[in-house]
């Protein structure tokens, strides 16, 4: 009998050791995973507590394993291969995330936002999937993350899904953190809202645990009714006005539908048509001011907001964040950007900055022969820059451009062409076309280019005859052109886009538009 109770108590302590072993390895890979900076084995030691010695044991075996890898230069410790081995083997088998990845990547791509896919655990939604595909990136928890039910749209989906049991059980044993002011942090806020989710089919977070960014989520269900997890979409709030909440939500909910059937539907792909190239394919949003030449492509994103710059190609060179969401815009030579918030302009080339006011709020922007700016403001011409009225057009034009000695304004219903140096009326192109509304428009010498939101056209208008003509466009709203030497440059804007229309092109693309033929 004593023999029995001493290797009874042998074992024991060896299993308590053990487990307190694995406790300590998985919190220094928490740590290194979690750190903004690269961590030193002195670092670790440091930030666990844990004594040196049993820390550089824990990190060789975790080395040797591949779960870390370190950095000889410095002695840094970073994530090893094994953890993308893993994340990889969990694609393949698990059968939720095998599923719908493919579909979610491609919302992801189509709306240029970050889509996530969560499963219930017992205290918080792991997140099992995560998708960003756009150009900007979004803060937020990596595959494999834990994101807490009541202040998360994924959360609030699921919990708002279980049975009234299921649902009160995990309630009960929430940590209700404040992440931000909007947080809902106790059961009292938190229940009622779980009932409007129930009843109106999706749940949101807004700005609950990050502030800015809004979040807006719908439950997965196996076939048999069973909870399955939930899909998310999060966005800058500014990009989720309600219309667009809408839009997401079928977006969501169409991917939903798809699962819980067992179907799978591939990804789109981008192809060549004809004449026209799809050099990026989505990432944009609002797009309003695009120069191109044979070096670049440079492009003023309003609702990111950014300045971006492209190879030819498509492929991104460079972002210049922005600190506010710029009314309009435009692109000149030297690498030159002029931007107009209500009544002030900014003028950038290289390191040099200048400022101006004009009098009543900017509309328009464009620039000049010899760098000179010009702005739209109260129905007037003016120069941007010393603020001098020029002359008076027939009222606030949405979008101006110069090509030669000539100044065209995008007035209303109709294109104004004056002459450049005095401001004299030399012709009026009225619009025909009632689709949508025009906000964008460039010139080639022989014809003048029109486009804008939820339109699904452009429009050439003949300067020699006045002859209008309507071509298809290659997504519901282009919102920014250029000319080039072969062709025209388009970019579209996702935020006019539906979310839910069958199209070739993923919205927010750059195309190249070489000869364009009448459509």
């Amino acid at each position: 009998m004593g023999m029995m109770e001493s290797k009874s108590r042998g074992a024991t302590g060896r299993t308590q050791t053990g487990t307190q072993l694995l406790d300590k390895a998985l919190d220094m890979v928490d740590l290194i995973e979690q750190s903004n900076q690269r961590l030193s084995a002195n670092a670790i030691a440091l930030a666990s507590g844990y004594p040196k010695p049993t820390v550089s044991r824990i990190l060789s075996a975790l080395v040797r394993r591949g779960f870390l890898a370190v950095d000889r230069r410095d002695q840094t410790y970073e994530l090893g291969m094994r953890f993308t081995q893993m994340a990889a083997t969990l694609r393949r088998t698990h059968r939720l995330v095998a599923l719908v990845e493919d579909e979610l990547i491609a919302l992801s791509t189509r709306t240029g936002e970050s889509v996530s896919l969560g499963i219930p655990e017992p205290t918080a939604v792991r997140i099992v999937g995560r998708y960003q595909l756009g150009l900007e990136s979004l803060p937020g928890g990596p595959t494999g993350a834990k994101r807490p039910y009541h202040a998360t749209a994924i959360g609030k989906a699921i919990l708002a899904n279980l049975d009234d049991k299921q649902m009160h059980k995990l309630v009960d044993r929430l940590d209700f953190t404040r992440y931000t002011p909007r947080t809902l942090i106790d059961p009292t806020a938190l229940l009622p809202e779980l009932e409007l989710v129930r009843a109106r089919g999706y749940a949101s977070d807004e700005e609950e645990i990050v502030e800015g960014v809004r979040c807006v989520a719908v439950p997965l269900f196996a076939v048999q009714g069973k909870m399955a997890g939930a899909i998310s979409l999060a966005a800058p709030a500014h990009r989720m006005p309600t219309g667009r909440v809408n839009e997401i939500v079928a977006a969501l909910s169409a991917v939903a539908e798809k699962v819980s059937a067992r179907l799978h539907i591939p990804r789109e792909s981008e192809r060549d048509t004809g004449s026209l190239r799809c050099l990026r394919a989505g990432g944009l949003f609002h797009p309003i001011a695009l120069s191109a030449d044979g070096q670049a492509i440079r492009l003023v994103d309003a609702s990111v907001p950014a300045v971006y710059s492209f190879a030819p190609d498509g492929d991104l060179r460079d972002t210049l964040r922005l600190d506010y969401l710029p009314d309009a815009a435009a692109l000149g030579p030297d690498g030159a950007i002029a931007l107009a918030r209500r009544v002030e302009v900014e003028f950038l080339v290289g390191e040099r900055r200048k400022t101006a006011s004009l009098k009543a709020p900017i509309t328009a922007l464009t620039f000049a022969p010899g760098g000179r700016l010009l702005a739209v403001a109260g129905g007037a011409m003016h120069d941007a820059l010393s603020g001098a009225r020029l002359f008076t057009l027939d009222g606030d034009a949405r979008a101006i451009t110069v090509c030669g000695e000539r100044l065209y304004a995008l007035v209303d219903d109709m294109v104004e062409m004056r002459d450049l140096k005095d401001g004299k009326l030399l012709k009026r192109f009225p619009i025909q076309s009632t689709i949508g509304t025009y906000d964008a428009l460039t010139c080639d010498g022989r014809h003048i280019w029109i486009c804008g939101p939820d339109t699904w056209r452009l429009a050439r208008i003949d300067i020699a005859t006045g002859i209008e003509t309507r071509l298809t466009a290659p997504e519901r709203s282009i919102t920014a052109l250029a000319v080039t030497e072969n062709g025209l440059i388009l970019a579209g804007s996702n935020l006019y886009a539906s979310l839910i229309d069958k199209v070739e092109h993923n919205s927010g693309s750059i195309y190249r538009m070489i000869d364009p033929v009448a459509g």
